[in-house]
């Protein structure tokens, strides 16, 4: 996903270690754990709502009638004179 190697990982692990120390790294696990699952449900719930939302048929729009003729001051107009 975040396309990390072994050493990077390492690095992250062992600056966490030093900065938030051996005491509080297991629950800062723990919560990046529960975070980053909550972020994959909302990724695939969103992405479930998008594909349902492409499968569903496009109903067509309603059909419109023709178009009406026009009034005979501008079918006159148009004609000319007798």
């Amino acid at each position: 996903m975040f396309n990390l190697g072994t050493g990077e990982v390492l690095v992250i692990l062992i600056v966490a270690l030093v900065v938030l120390g051996p005491d509080k790294l297991p629950g800062a696990a723990r919560q990046a754990g529960r975070a980053l699952s909550e972020l994959r449900k909302l990724s695939s719930g969103f992405q479930s709502e998008l594909r349902d939302a492409l499968q569903e048929p496009v109903s067509e729009p309603p059909r419109q009638a023709a178009v009406p003729p026009p009034p005979d001051e501008e079918r006159d107009a148009e004609t000319g004179p007798g």
